[in-house]
């Protein structure tokens, strides 16, 4: 089976080499790599013409387009793929040799429409493997409500594309929204997730995702983290789930937007209706999500204080006490 992976990258000159060469040394050879270049100003395009000189048995397409954001530039490479499966690699990330030759392997063998696997992450240097979650890796395969409950959970399937190949014609059938948005990956998965019919999951840590603190969901509060509110509400508001799936998405909305907010507080910079907004859903949703999450402690105790008078609180003496290089670094739960 054919395999097509399609890597989006926008001023990505630091990295990008690594990232691609990487894929040229996968031993699974029945694949193309699809390069969308998404309105790059620095030197990246430069570095795409001498990887593609250097690499001539690859079959290779590279894709120039002004800047539309990662999801409409996956799109355009979706709609140049030819493979039966297609994978994304982040263009500052890296896949090991046998990464998609393990991932088609188990797409044969089980004939699913989406293999998941695990990952390493790269946090400024320090790898950790994520393993697999063990119950749903013993149950192997499946169905589309598992998988929608393991992303929501945190667990094996995840929310993001990167770890994963997925069958292109699901990929063709969806709707990708516009812009960089964060939690565009969430929205994306849930929408796959309502026409794959079998999902498999991979004990395979051939991915490495690596975690800078300058991306933008790790940044402070600003019109990035303003859209990425509106992201979220707007797959909450669209979500066609069971009454437990809809618990569990607003489980998992619970720890990004606690720390949405604290991002406000943290940089100074209020955004009045949606700080109301999110006290209001904290406090409907905290009861459950004090029972049923497994968020670290520290959200926990998060949402367990989160008021109007202890944002109050927070608003007052945060800023005093957080440096200015702080300021930028977003909290745990918006890595992706």
């Amino acid at each position: 089976m054919k395999l097509s992976v399609i890597v989006v990258v926008y001023n990505g000159e630091p990295l990008i080499t690594e990232c691609l060469e990487s894929i040229a040394a996968q031993t699974y050879r029945d694949l193309e790599l699809i390069i969308v270049n998404d309105g790059s100003t620095d030197g990246t395009a430069l570095l795409l013409r001498d990887f593609a000189r250097n690499h001539p048995e690859m079959v290779l397409r590279v894709i120039t387009q002004q800047n539309q954001g990662t999801a409409q530039a996956r799109r355009a490479g979706v709609l140049q793929a030819s493979g039966e499966f297609i994978g994304f690699v982040d263009a500052d990330d890296r896949v090991r040799p046998a990464y998609y030759e393990e991932m088609m392997a188990a797409a044969a063998e089980t004939g699913c429409d989406m293999v998941c696997s695990s990952y390493t992450e790269n946090r400024s240097g320090r790898c950790r493997r994520i393993a697999q979650d063990r119950e749903l890796l013993e149950r192997s395969i499946l169905s589309p409500r598992e998988a929608r409950m393991a992303v929501l959970q945190r667990r094996a399937v995840y929310q993001f594309l990167c770890n994963k190949v997925i069958r292109r014609e699901l990929l063709t059938r969806i709707q990708y929204p516009e812009g960089n948005l964060i939690g565009e990956d969430l929205g994306i998965m849930l929408r796959l997730l309502e026409s794959a019919k079998d999902i498999a999951v991979v004990e395979c840590d051939g991915y490495e995702y690596r975690i800078h603190d300058g991306s933008m969901s790790r940044q402070g509060y600003g019109p990035e983290k303003k859209r990425g509110y509106e992201n979220y509400r707007s797959i909450r508001e669209h979500f066609r789930g069971t009454a437990e799936e809809h618990r569990a998405l607003d489980q998992y909305l619970m720890l990004e937007y606690m720390w949405m907010l604290l991002s406000m507080y943290r940089g100074g910079r209020r955004d009045e209706g949606i700080e109301k907004e999110i006290l209001d859903f904290v406090r409907r949703n905290r009861r459950d999500y004090l029972r049923r999450s497994s968020d670290r402690p520290a959200a926990k105790l998060c949402a367990a204080v989160l008021s109007p008078r202890s944002a109050r609180v927070l608003r007052r003496i945060w800023p005093r006490r957080q440096a200015p290089q702080e300021q930028a670094t977003g909290g745990p739960g918006e890595e992706r």
